[in-house]
């Protein structure tokens, strides 16, 4: 209803011979993982304390330097804002990751491009788990741009204890070079929530995006662990 009323309202302010079309916004988030400890013997803040302050710094660098178009996702910066939440801590690890979603109608097949903007590295695209064929699986990239439904299980003999099994090979194509991905999602039985998290690495830590799109950090993609030590 925004988007019509946006574009009736630029119809009625331009010339008739040009017809400018409203594009809505696309959006590519970021995933923040992040670990730190801290020093006892120089804060009484709890872990959870520590945590907390970690989160909203991460938030607040969502909204000083991303949320907008034409942004760059600078990672030692956001490397600096986890290191810089509070004077106690002493070492902090952090990743990240690209992240689109899609919303795939249940019951019935549906094409979906994706298109990351950056290089992608290879074998890291995987989704989050949805139920095909009344089996927990995910999307993943198999390599030599594949990709496929995978679902995975105990294995004793493997030294990762886990075993991954390709339910259905085929379903779409990635370009590494252009992060671009077309992924041909076959008919899903449910998914855990409104969409499904699709998730790739950059080839390099720092990544920008172009036209309408927005890099973004949403509440829900911030994981921070922090470990108490003395120092």
């Amino acid at each position: 209803i925004l988007k019509n009323s946006i574009q009736t309202f630029i119809n009625g302010k331009m010339p008739i011979s040009i017809e400018p079309t409203v594009v809505s916004a696309e959006y590519t988030y970021v995933d923040v993982v992040a670990s730190a400890s801290y020093n006892l013997n120089s804060s009484s803040k709890t872990e959870n304390d520590i945590k907390n302050l970690i989160v909203q710094q991460v938030k607040a660098f969502n909204t000083q330097y991303l949320d907008d178009y034409n942004k760059t996702m600078r990672y030692s910066k956001l490397a600096a804002t986890v290191d810089g939440a509070d004077s106690s801590i002493l070492t902090s690890n952090l990743t990240t990751r690209m992240m689109k979603k899609i919303s795939p109608y249940l019951s019935t097949s549906q094409l979906f491009n994706l298109d990351y903007q950056n290089s992608i590295t290879e074998g890291t695209l995987i989704s989050s788990t949805f139920t095909y064929n009344g089996i927990v699986s995910y999307l993943k990239d198999t390599g030599n741009a594949e990709v496929a439904i995978v679902t995975s299980q105990d294995d004793l003999t493997s030294t990762s204890g886990i075993k991954e099994i390709v339910l259905k090979h085929n379903i779409g194509t990635i370009d590494y070079q252009t992060g671009i991905a077309s992924i041909n999602v076959p008919e899903l039985d449910a998914y855990t929530g409104d969409s499904i998290k699709i998730y790739a690495t950059p080839v390099t830590n720092d990544f920008s995006v172009k036209n309408n799109t927005v890099i973004q950090i949403e509440d829900g993609d911030i994981t921070v662990t922090v470990t108490a030590t003395r120092a």
